[in-house]
């Protein structure tokens, strides 16, 4: 999906990926109980807000325009 939102030119936000397995450290910073969770981060690195399992809609939604 991430794929598709970024070759569509609508994601304005980079996103990183962290290995669920050996990210323990951020896993616990950020309040990730379950893989596949996309947590958004202020410019001071404090979460914002995260989603769980999102569907395409709510990761455009995450990372497009109205998040700025």
């Amino acid at each position: 999906m991430l794929q598709a939102i970024y070759a569509s030119g609508s994601a304005l936000l980079s996103t990183y990926r962290l290995d669920y397995g050996s990210s323990t450290g951020a896993r616990f910073t950020y309040g990730v109980i379950v893989p596949d969770t996309f947590v958004l981060l202020g410019p001071d690195g404090v979460r914002k807000t995260n989603v769980i399992h999102p569907s395409e809609a709510e990761l455009r939604a995450l990372l497009g325009p109205s998040r700025q």
